[in-house]
């Protein structure tokens, strides 16, 4: 039996009612169609388990949807057939930028688009990828972690020269978690314990209980004397590269047709020594959270511009950077990685738009698009701009930034899924008696069956 297709015994809600049920082993009046459902599958049911073979309120997920509209929901009722990290909850984007109300629905996870602010840049830099009907249309790319531009300069997802492979590395050193990845590569300018300036680093990006620090006070960090202290060894990864990593390295430079740097040799080191899924998740953090760090116009700002600039306020009169569309947010990113202090971006963002909030949104879209490169521009904002759902995801990146109005949106999501998950555990309680009934009969008739 499928894990997808085995469930517990509460299968029928809905189905029917059943009413003056007897406690003794008879069987309990009921409506004909409780009973002719439960007839046509009383066979299927385990007395060991407890679980049956058939959910009419369970399904497997179809496919990935991009539109809020589209996405099947998953009631109440069907709530109770699934397990609750099965589903999640996501947020109509044009209601809430247009109203700044949310509009919540449950779905499947599996059917949400994993698309997010950082997409705009993977769709302009990593490899075309035509995925097949059922898989995600909106994230049209090979995320490769050793991808490199045809110069050899830029490598990543994100793009990094070495400069910001070396606060890569720095990042990661601060982080306990990955310190003894990088700790090999990382020397001293005046000859005193790597170990002890990392740790230093530690305190001033993260917090004793592990949370990163404010952006305010992460931007005071890279001016400290530990982190000017930390230089990288661009020769580090001769010791440390086993000879499986050095032929990726000829491979790259017969890609490229030229030799590549020692830092650049260090990340692709990485990329093979730390796991995928955690490499890409420190990637996306440091994107968010540290690459922006000493910009004249970090995202942030440019963000916070925009929203004024689109008079979107929230509910007390103050400025909401988050129900600036999520295409535009993610082109500010790209920009700082692309263009370097964002000032361009900055000075496009302050310009005054339209009132009328359909022109403005128009406008904004056409506006983004200067603000990033190559396919960026054809691919990337244009897709992620048939995005209107906001995902849990979406909202953690948001807040990651320090969006102006994220908290807040964060807030009223999660009371919002608190009300959702209250009117389920409601109804689980009134189909309490229901499942029970429905038990001792599938019990009863799985009894009969044997003595026949």
């Amino acid at each position: 039996m499928s894990k997808a297709k085995k469930i517990g015994i509460g299968l029928i809600i809905g189905a029917g009612v059943l009413t003056n049920t007897p406690k003794q082993c008879s069987v309990p009046k009921a409506k004909d169609k409780i009973l002719t459902y439960i007839d046509k599958i009383f066979n299927s049911f385990d007395e060991d388990t407890a679980q049956f073979t058939l959910d009419p309120n369970r399904r497997l997920a179809q496919k990935v949807y991009h539109r809020f509209e589209e996405i099947p929901e998953i009631t109440d009722e069907m709530a109770l057939s699934y397990r609750q990290d099965e589903y999640t909850y996501i947020i109509n984007a044009d209601t809430y930028r247009q109203t700044g109300a949310i509009e919540l629905k449950r779905v499947l996870k599996d059917e949400i688009t994993k698309s997010n602010v950082l997409s705009v840049m993977y769709r302009s830099e990593c490899a075309d990828y035509i995925p097949k009907a059922d898989e995600d249309q909106l994230v049209r790319y090979d995320l490769d972690l050793q991808v490199l531009s045809p110069t050899g300069i830029y490598k990543g997802p994100s793009q990094m020269d070495d400069n910001t492979i070396e606060t890569f590395i720095k990042y990661l050193a601060a982080n306990p978690k990955y310190r003894s990845y990088v700790l090999p590569m990382l020397h001293t300018k005046d000859n005193s314990s790597v170990t002890k300036n990392t740790k230093e680093l530690e305190k001033m990006f993260f917090t004793s209980g592990g949370n990163l620090r404010s952006a305010t006070e992460r931007n005071s960090a890279i001016h400290n004397k530990a982190y000017k202290n930390l230089t990288i060894n661009t020769s580090a990864w001769q010791k440390l590269a086993s000879q499986k990593i050095k032929r990726v390295f000829t491979q790259k430079e017969a890609e490229i047709h030229k030799k590549l740097s020692g830092t650049s040799k260090n990340y692709l080191y990485l990329t093979e020594k730390i796991p995928e899924k955690q490499l890409l998740a420190e990637l996306e953090t440091f994107n968010l959270n540290f690459y922006p760090l000493g910009r004249v116009a970090k995202p942030q700002k440019i963000i916070t511009a925009l929203a004024h600039s689109m008079h979107l306020k929230d509910s007390n009169g103050k400025l909401d950077a988050s129900r600036v569309p999520t295409y535009a947010i993610g082109a500010a990113i790209s920009h700082i990685n692309w263009k370097g202090n964002g000032t361009a971006a900055l000075s496009s963002a302050m310009k005054p738009l339209p009132k009328n909030q359909q022109l403005a949104e128009q406008q904004v879209k056409e506006k983004v698009k200067t603000w990033v490169n190559g396919k960026g521009r054809r691919f990337g904002i244009d897709e992620q701009a048939e995005l209107n759902m906001i995902t849990p995801e979406i909202i953690s990146q948001y807040r990651q930034m320090e969006l102006p109005g994220a908290d807040n949106l964060n807030q009223k999501y999660k009371q919002a899924v608190r009300n959702a998950e209250k009117q389920v555990r409601l109804l689980a309680e009134r189909q309490k008696g229901k499942k029970t009934d429905i038990l001792a009969y599938a019990k009863l008739k799985k009894q009969s069956s044997k003595n026949s």
